[in-house]
């Protein structure tokens, strides 16, 4: 197979392609960097992601069979290397139960961190968080039950401002343990 020429370069099978003007193209991402997937810890109530770089634009964290037992809040905060920050979340959810939805605002402490369901369950699910400007971001979320017990899925969005730092760890948490030694994995660019 022959190879075209464009703007005057030569290409080959594998080759980097040039700007329309011919100079080398910056600024790409080359993608999401995710890291070795983590087990979830059984038996406590809490668990934090950390090693998010100061230079990450989007940050995803991915999670499979993650369980909890009882109806009770699993919300998230996000931190710094100062610690997790305890106030200005802005965001709500909306759930499908068995084919109705229902809309779901920030649960009883309000903006001190942000729910993300309060089903008992074992769960899928994917929070993507997206760096405004400064060290504001913006997230959304969805969450679907693993085990096929219940017929729910979560999702909402929100925002969280005016972090001290650059965000460095997203921390998770229950108001019960969880039960369950599912995975979580961390990507970043």
């Amino acid at each position: 197979m022959a190879l075209i020429r464009l703007n005057n370069q030569s290409l080959s099978a594998v080759t980097t392609l040039p700007a329309a003007n011919g100079a080398a193209l910056t600024g790409i991402d080359s993608g999401m960097a995710w890291q070795t997937p983590v087990t979830m810890p059984t038996n406590t109530n809490t668990f934090t992601l950390s090693g998010i770089p100061s230079t990450a634009k989007n940050v995803s964290i991915l999670w499979y069979n993650v369980q909890h037992t009882g109806n009770v809040v699993t919300g998230m905060k996000v931190g710094t290397t100062g610690g997790l920050k305890s106030t200005g979340y802005q965001g709500g959810y909306v759930y499908a139960n068995a084919g109705t939805f229902y809309s779901n605002s920030p649960a009883s402490p309000g903006t001190t961190y942000q729910a993300l369901t309060y089903w008992a369950g074992k769960f899928n699910g994917r929070i993507d968080f997206a760096k405004l400007d400064g060290n504001n971001w913006q997230y959304n979320w969805q969450i679907s039950v693993a085990d096929g017990a219940t017929a729910l899925q979560c999702m909402g969005a929100g925002a969280v401002t005016s972090l001290d730092d650059t965000l460095s760890q997203v921390n998770f948490f229950t108001t019960s343990n969880w039960a369950n030694a599912g995975k979580m994995t961390l990507g970043y660019f």
